[in-house]
């Protein structure tokens, strides 16, 4: 079993090789081209046309999902500045209470009353100890949070501008989309219209002009054959000859020509 892995491991191996380093390889990377190639100038463009629109759909919802992210972004960032506000608000009270701190201790009183409270020097000296160290962590604090601050500022505006480039962008792929759709369907009306036009599958029209000539012909036929009814229907009754004698003969034969046809044979 071992044997026949490391066979076909060797045989792959090979086959990789060969395909790779040959001109073998070449033909093989040529020929699949040539097929995809093929395949691909087969498919009618009203198809790709509709499959690029339904992935230009499929867009919609990626944005919306990037809304909410940037909406998300956009609340934390303002979370953030409200952070840096307060920060900030208390660092200025806290240096307050160093400057006056400061201010105590350098009058050189004994005692000293601060917030309601009577402090030594020595006491005096430890809270103003306390108090700047308080305050330079907190202007320290401040200083982090405000690069923060920047630094998702910048990542909120560029995810705006993303936003704004995903949606030009789909715009003008609806714009192409709609624009090559009018192409192709003036293309189909000039094959249409065009003696030398690509063949089309005319099957159907070619049904219904015969279907067309063929009622013309029946309808043509029918009026034809009324026409030579009437001109040469052997069976039509030829009107009844009445009898009549020799003087009703000359009458008539006279009103015919118009005049007495006796007085003529005599002259002659």
């Amino acid at each position: 079993m071992c044997k026949k892995l490391v066979i076909a491991t060797v045989a792959v191996v090979a086959g990789l090789f060969i395909l790779n380093s040959t001109h073998l390889g070449s033909y093989a990377r040529t020929a699949f081209h040539k097929v995809k190639t093929a395949v691909k100038g087969q498919i009618k463009p009203e198809f790709m046309l509709d499959t690029a629109r339904h992935e230009a759909a499929q867009l919609i919802p990626d944005m919306r999902r990037n809304i909410s992210a940037v909406a998300a972004k956009d609340v934390a960032v303002s979370r953030l500045r409200d952070e840096v506000a307060s920060i900030r608000t208390n660092l200025d009270k806290q240096k307050e209470q160093v400057r006056v701190l400061t201010t105590s201790l350098k009058s050189g009183e004994e005692k000293v009353t601060f917030d309601d409270r009577t402090y030594t020097r020595h006491r005096l000296s430890d809270r103003l100890s306390h108090q700047l160290a308080a305050s330079k962590a907190c202007a320290q604090q401040l200083a982090a949070k405000e690069a923060l601050l920047d630094s998702e500022e910048q990542a909120l505006d560029a995810a705006r501008a993303q936003l704004a480039s995903m949606k030009s962008i789909k715009e003008q792929i609806d714009t192409e989309i709609s624009r090559l759709e009018a192409e192709v369907q003036t293309l189909r009306l000039a094959e249409m219209r065009s003696n030398n036009s690509v063949q089309m599958d005319d099957s159907r029209l070619a049904r219904i002009r015969d279907m067309l000539n063929t009622v013309h012909d029946q309808v043509q036929v029918g009026i034809k054959t009324l026409d030579y009814v009437k001109k040469y229907d052997f069976e039509t009754p030829v009107p009844e000859v009445k009898t009549r004698n020799t003087a009703q003969l000359i009458q008539d034969a006279e009103e015919f020509v118009g005049g007495d046809t006796g007085d003529k044979s005599a002259k002659k």
